[in-house]
């Protein structure tokens, strides 16, 4: 099972990056654009896992969610990777997210100790991926892609819950199906 760790996003939060993305869609070259059901932050892309895994990280990803407390997140700024010449993908950033960082760095550390999960080069920049470009974009269009984010986007969102999401690759793109749910902050 193709699989990663996740925040999902409220339906209002949802609602206002949908509104956001119909403004600027039309100033920009064509992409393929991330549908609004698939919107959520990446914790840990975890990659192949077999049931038993499945079943190791359910429990021990659960531990780490209950000792987490719950905590304030909100959407500022976007961007482009790569950050320098043509774009491939285009992103949505965070404002001030140590709370999801401390959160990825413990489940990174689950998953790399009870899955032998590859820790990986890079270093975890949390985003919310809006668009994968067909053909590179040009730096302009990556500059006016990122003049459009400007300020804060929609209400402080407060994380109470993280995700374990399967991914199934389809000719239409991934199609998301969560697999386990825990709560953040829940006494055990």
């Amino acid at each position: 099972m193709r699989s990663f760790v996740a925040i999902e996003l409220p339906a209002a939060l949802r609602g206002e990056l949908v509104r956001r993305v119909e403004e600027l869609r039309r100033e920009l070259p064509p992409a393929r654009w991330v549908p609004v059901e698939n919107y959520h932050l990446t914790l840990l892309f975890l990659g192949e896992i077999s049931p038993s895994q499945e079943a190791t990280l359910t429990a021990r990803l659960g531990d780490v969610f209950r000792r987490a407390a719950a905590f304030d997140l909100r959407l500022e700024g976007a961007g482009c990777f790569p950050p320098r010449g043509p774009a491939r993908v285009a992103w949505v950033g965070l404002g001030e997210a140590t709370a999801l960082l401390e959160l990825h760095a413990e489940v990174s550390r689950v998953c790399r100790r009870e899955v032998r999960l590859d820790g990986g080069k890079r270093r975890y920049r949390p985003h919310l991926t809006l668009a994968r470009c067909r053909r590179p974009w040009p730096r302009d269009a990556a500059r006016r892609w990122r003049d459009g984010w400007s300020g804060h986007l929609g209400q402080t969102v407060t994380v109470r819950e993280g995700v374990l999401m399967e991914s199934r690759l389809d000719p239409s793109g991934a199609v998301y199906h969560p697999r386990a749910r825990w709560a953040l902050g829940e006494t055990l």
